[in-house]
């Protein structure tokens, strides 16, 4: 369990999640909408720091997973009184976030809720100080999450290749076939049986510098007079992967001579659902 250091920071809590409209105080310290908007605030804020990198390609929703499974809880809660004039109720207590990853992070804060003078019925400020560390957290656990989730799967498509030196059939002919590349966090694996009989290994990763692109390497061998090696570099539009590459014979990487220019085009199974 982490606890985390301090700051302060301030929202204004419409009436969507705020107390009714016959109220006129704002929610006690331990109340549920006093709760709902203390996970607002966090989700917003997170939000809004994220929107600062680069996670906006996510067609699956990944983040919205993360949000929709953040847990905010308030215990030991004491309330340090209530001003009739400024219409604010002072309080302290033990908050605590729990991540979907498992994370569980918690640190005493003090906090107040108080009617606004806008006259509309319903809204409260809601004040929470030494938030800020809760906030860093839970974006560090918010990529972390993005990045093990966002490209995880099955990718699945077509691998063809040119023919060698020319050749339009044959061995040395050009062909297409089906690849299912598998993605753990960013690591992605493509194996595939090879027309001579023999196999093909590539392996690599999303950029960190830049999550739209991807790059693969490996090696091939029909017998073992017959090896070369095999690499890939393209991008991703949401989920959907095109790269293009190159194999060719296992020499030095400066008298490296290309064999077949080779182009691959993948989707992620089930996208979207």
């Amino acid at each position: 369990m982490n606890s985390y250091g301090m700051s302060r920071v301030v929202v204004v809590v419409g009436v969507g999640i705020a107390v009714s409209a016959c109220s006129s105080k704002p929610p006690g310290c331990a109340d549920s909408e006093t709760v709902s908007s203390a996970k607002a605030l966090l989700v917003n804020s997170v939000n809004g720091a994220l929107s600062q990198l680069n996670v906006a390609d996510d067609p699956d929703g990944v983040m919205q997973k993360f949000f929709n499974g953040l847990r905010v809880e308030l215990s030991s809660v004491v309330s340090n009184g209530y001003s009739a004039d400024e219409k604010k109720q002072q309080c302290k207590a033990s908050l605590t976030v729990t991540s979907i990853t498992g994370d569980v992070g918690q640190r005493d804060i003090e906090y107040s809720t108080q009617k606004t003078e806008d006259k509309k019925s319903g809204d409260y400020l809601l004040e929470i100080q030494e938030f800020d560390p809760f906030i860093t957290h839970e974006v560090q656990q918010a990529l972390a999450y993005y990045e093990a989730n966002r490209w995880a799967g099955e990718w699945k498509g077509t691998y063809s290749c040119q023919g060698i030196n020319g050749a339009a059939d044959g061995p040395q002919g050009p062909y297409s076939m089906p690849v299912t590349m598998e993605v753990s966090a960013d690591k992605a694996t493509l194996e595939r049986t090879t027309k001579g009989g023999g196999t093909e290994k590539l392996v690599g990763g999303f950029h960190l510098e830049d999550k739209t692109t991807i790059g693969l390497a490996g090696s091939g061998a029909n017998s073992p007079d017959d090896k070369w090696n095999a690499s890939f570099y393209g991008t991703v539009t949401g989920n959907n992967l095109v790269a293009d590459g190159k194999t060719t014979l296992p020499l030095a990487l400066n008298n490296e001579q290309i064999l077949r220019v080779c182009h691959l085009e993948l989707s992620k199974s089930g996208a979207g659902q």
